[in-house]
């Protein structure tokens, strides 16, 4: 009887450790794709982060008028290759 539970043990524990570190191997990688990514605001993002305080209809428009959304999804394009290629 002590024998065949030295025998489930021993396979036990090799999974245990296998399963361990197989775990800080997924970890590390997970670390390591998302260092390097950081992004600072572009010109535009800066832009539109200035924006008056005014509650007034004509301040409103005028903050919606100096507001240039064009190429705002730019970087649509970068995510959609960057999810992709994982």
């Amino acid at each position: 009887m002590r024998n065949m539970k030295g025998n489930i043990l021993l396979p036990l524990l090799v999974l245990i450790a296998l399963a361990v570190v197989l775990g800080l191997v997924l970890v590390s990688s997970r670390k390591q794709s998302t260092q390097g990514t950081i992004s600072y605001p572009t010109n535009q993002e800066q832009d539109l982060a200035i924006q008056s305080n005014s509650d007034e209809p004509e301040d409103i428009e005028k903050d919606l008028n100096n507001t240039d959304l064009n190429g705002l999804d730019s970087e649509l394009v970068n995510i959609d290759s960057e999810l992709s290629s994982q």
